[in-house]
């Protein structure tokens, strides 16, 4: 028996539901088979299946971009709260610094009931022009990176290269 296109449509999405709790609910990205199996497209169903599949991706991206925004908001938020509390603490600082009692150290404190404050001075290298800087003091960085461009073409060529595999397992898909 043949699917009318509202079941076809409402099938697809009770399985990208499931599979969205599945996955959810098991931590993973990754799909059980019978899921899986649901989801193969039979070759009389392939037009209006490929058509759910289309604007289930292309919903699933918009999540992602609304998920991006959000965590680049969040970010933002948490990085105005860092602000903020190194704000906070520089007032302490001072104050401590201004009024607070000498310790053995030389740094001052000062105790309170709850808590006790301490401002020491933080001694950090400013480099004020880099090129001045000899050379005795001065590190080599070096990144190695695998230039897979190279390997593929080297493969593909029928040589062969340790250590590395063509892997023709995936397939990429491209909806327009």
């Amino acid at each position: 028996m043949k699917k009318s296109l509202f079941e076809i449509n409402e099938s697809i999405l009770e399985i990208f539901d499931t599979i969205e709790a599945y996955c959810t609910e098991h931590e993973t990205d990754v799909i059980p088979d019978d899921l899986v199996n649901q989801l193969q497209i039979s070759e009389s169903e392939m037009s209006d299946k490929l058509e759910k599949y289309f604007f289930a991706i292309k919903e699933m991206k918009g999540q992602i971009d609304t998920i991006k925004q959000h965590v680049a908001s969040m970010n933002a938020k948490r990085k105005a709260i860092e602000n903020r509390i190194e704000t906070l603490k520089g007032f302490v600082g001072h104050s401590v610094n201004m009024f607070g009692t000498e310790n053995k150290t030389g740094n001052k404190f000062f105790k309170g009931d709850l808590f006790k404050v301490t401002a020491s001075k933080s001694t950090a290298v400013q480099i004020l022009d880099e090129a001045l800087i000899p050379d005795e003091y001065k590190r080599e960085v070096v990144t190695v990176r695998v230039d897979k461009t190279a390997i593929k073409k080297v493969l593909q060529s029928g040589a062969s290269v340790d250590g590395a595999a063509i892997d023709s397992s995936k397939l990429n898909v491209t909806f327009r």
